[in-house]
């Protein structure tokens, strides 16, 4: 089962939200489940670029215990009529591991 719930505001340009996760493997074995709470936030520099945030705060109910972990990514994106992408840096607080992600996409 997959419960999630989302809340999100915009005003001019600014814009942030919040999602809540829950993923239940009754199925496959029981009191085993992962959450996670996402906090999310961006401001339009310009018409064409924006700065973004998210931290992640999961938690995970394996059958040997339980695990929390924080990701953090701070970002920046630059869009163009079709045209799209974007360079994060991703922050995982259990493993103390940063990774640098950069994103295309395009919009047919």
């Amino acid at each position: 089962m997959h419960n999630s719930f989302f809340a999100g505001y915009k005003k001019d340009r600014k814009r942030i939200g919040v999602e809540y996760d829950r993923i239940d493997s009754l199925m496959v074995e029981k009191n085993n489940y992962t959450e996670g709470i996402s906090i999310y936030g961006s401001v339009d520099i310009n018409e064409k670029i924006d700065v973004f945030f998210r931290t992640d705060w999961l938690s995970a109910v394996p059958k040997y215990g339980i695990k929390n972990e924080y990701k953090i990514i701070p970002g920046i994106n630059y869009h163009k009529n079709t045209f799209n992408t974007a360079v994060d840096l991703q922050y995982f607080t259990g493993t103390g591991s940063a990774m640098v992600y950069w994103h295309f996409g395009v919009r047919f």
